[in-house]
């Protein structure tokens, strides 16, 4: 009954220090003196954040009030970095979600400042977290080979301690939990599932090929992408590489990736390409992209598959007309005569 009072009497307290009650409403002749100051963070509990690996780091801000009844008192406090594996809330919060609380590496993050000091006209504070996405995921990769059975949630704990002045139990600690660390990547949508067919009499000879980023970004600009031809490729069996005089396609593209993580080139068939009835492939790898980002190892190459049907003409040698009894009925290509010599009529 006690704890609950204390919770209901620091959070009225708080509430007080935001509309910034004075003295003069003679509240400090019902308060204890302990609760005539009292700090907490105003953004308390977890933080979920996804992490872009981007080659910067990033930076989170909480806010560290002061408030209670008598807000021009000076008051000190300290941000201590809890230890999740020992910490007994951590521990139970995980124990409820079945999996490992670990806490990011020291050297993956950097506070602003630990000693929080507040002048009488002083009724907050901020502290600015920067973490440095390449070295959190380092650590889990270097956890990733031996991890035990429970799924691990990496975090940073902050809780707001003083050893002079009261802080609320209830409001005294900031949580980054990591979400996700994502390295941008750049691929094909699609490797090896792109067929299109060249028939002998069909108008069908470009095919689209996509690639994208895997992740959108705030500060992204322009990308320039290459693309090869893979010349040594071995085709499966029933295959042939396509020649490379029969085909065209741009080996640059640039796109704005502010826009759309998105794009494409088109490959065309060449309108001359002297193609027989066979299964052909062109294998194309991306070579390089600029600003640099890495390319995707299992979407790097993408390889078109073009049917190509080309009709066979018939031998038409000792072939010869013969008049048929309803001769008279035929006219124009339907003649037998003029049927022998039209290709289209096979």
């Amino acid at each position: 009954m006690k704890k609950t009072f204390n919770i209901l009497f620091a959070t009225f307290l708080i509430a007080v220090g935001i509309v910034s009650c004075k003295n003069e409403d003679g509240i400090q002749d019902i308060v204890p003196e302990e609760y005539h100051k009292m700090l907490y963070v105003k953004e308390n509990g977890t933080q979920n954040v996804t992490l872009y690996n981007v080659g910067e780091n990033v930076s989170y801000t909480f806010t560290v009030c002061k408030g209670g009844s008598d807000q021009s008192l000076t008051a000190k406090a300290k941000v201590d970095v809890i230890d999740p594996a020992t910490d007994a809330e951590c521990q139970d919060q995980a124990a409820q979600e079945n999996v490992q609380y670990k806490g990011i590496p020291a050297d993956a993050y950097t506070l602003s400042n630990t000693d929080l000091e507040y002048s009488s006209e002083e009724t907050w504070k901020q502290v600015t977290v920067t973490v440095d996405p390449q070295k959190v995921q380092n650590a889990i990769d270097e956890l990733s080979v031996n991890s035990g059975d429970l799924p691990v949630v990496w975090m940073l704990p902050l809780e707001v301690t003083s050893e002079t002045d009261s802080v609320s139990s209830e409001r005294n600690r900031y949580i980054l939990e990591i979400d996700d660390v994502l390295t941008p990547q750049i691929g094909f949508t699609k490797t090896s599932e792109q067929y299109f067919v060249i028939e002998g009499f069909d108008d069908n000879r470009t095919a689209t090929v996509d690639f994208a980023l895997n992740m959108e970004y705030e500060k992204w600009g322009e990308f320039t992408c290459e693309f090869e031809v893979i010349n040594d490729y071995t085709p499966a069996d029933g295959e042939t590489l396509l020649p490379e005089d029969s085909y065209t396609f741009s080996p640059s593209v640039t796109f704005n990736a502010q826009t759309s993580v998105k794009s494409s080139f088109t490959v065309t068939i060449n309108d001359d390409a002297n193609l027989e009835s066979k299964d052909y492939v062109l294998p194309i790898r991306m070579k390089s992209i600029s600003p640099s980002v890495e390319i995707s190892e299992a979407n790097s190459v993408c390889v078109l598959n073009i049917s190509s049907a080309v009709p066979a003409k018939l031998d038409r040698t000792g072939w010869s007309a013969e008049v048929c009894c309803c001769e008279t009925a035929l006219t124009g290509w339907a003649r037998p005569e003029r049927l022998l010599i039209n290709d289209n009529g096979g």
